[in-house]
């Protein structure tokens, strides 16, 4: 609960007072690399690894790269 209170405080400031919506960097970047680091900081505090909530080294890449291809198919789409 905490994790995601903090990443909303930093969704409002990404919204309301940086407007990152109006760059070239987009909206919803800013506060889903400050989560990404808080959950890397929370795996190390607890002592679990990426494996232990699901994420894979095998496939890594090409799991990014469907990712990346399902965003641009979607944000062509809109």
């Amino acid at each position: 609960m905490i994790i995601f209170m903090l990443c909303l405080s930093i969704r409002f400031v990404e919204y309301f007072l940086i407007e990152t919506d109006k760059t070239a960097i987009g909206e919803n970047v800013l506060h889903k690399v400050v989560g990404i680091i808080l959950l890397a900081l929370v795996l190390k505090k607890i002592n679990f690894t990426w494996g232990d909530i699901g994420f894979q080294k095998n496939g890594f890449v090409r799991g990014i790269l469907k990712g990346l291809l399902l965003g641009s198919v979607c944000r062509s789409v809109s």
